[in-house]
């Protein structure tokens, strides 16, 4: 499914002129994030955007707004789509690996956001300048 995205992705930005393209997924790991680059044209320039909450209070409460909010989840009920999400957050958190600290992923375009506006890290954004500096101003307010 994940390569097929892409592929649409890559076929709107270079076909139909896209300009901009979110692909927005659980890309969790080192290899996930290899796949994707390696699955785009060479003149796709892909940016990783990571946001991390490290306080638990925070997380409960997006997991509980997330559980109410989000079509994704609302034929579930509230405390079945709380369960499910808890579930899958306590599952994937132990492959979790950030973007743009490995070895592999030194030249990563990222921006890595940690407790919403604690903390904005940005990574190879070379000509990029306009693009980070819409992203802060967007998740400044």
């Amino acid at each position: 499914m994940a390569a097929g995205c892409i592929k649409e992705l890559s076929q709107w930005l270079t076909t139909e002129k896209g300009q901009v393209a979110i692909y927005d997924a659980t890309n969790i790991t080192v290899e996930i994030r290899r796949f994707i680059l390696d699955q785009l044209p060479a003149n796709i320039a892909p940016i990783f955007l990571e946001f991390t909450i490290t306080h638990p209070a925070t997380v409960e409460h997006n997991i509980d707004e997330t559980a109410r909010f989000c079509s994704e989840y609302s034929y579930l009920g509230f405390e079945k789509a709380r369960f499910l999400l808890k579930t899958k957050l306590a599952l994937l958190e132990p492959y979790y690996q950030s973007v743009g600290y490995s070895d592999s992923e030194k030249l990563f375009s990222c921006i890595h956001m940690i407790d919403v506006k604690s903390q904005i890290i940005i990574k190879n954004l070379y000509g990029y300048l306009e693009v980070s500096f819409h992203l802060m101003l967007v998740f400044s307010l």
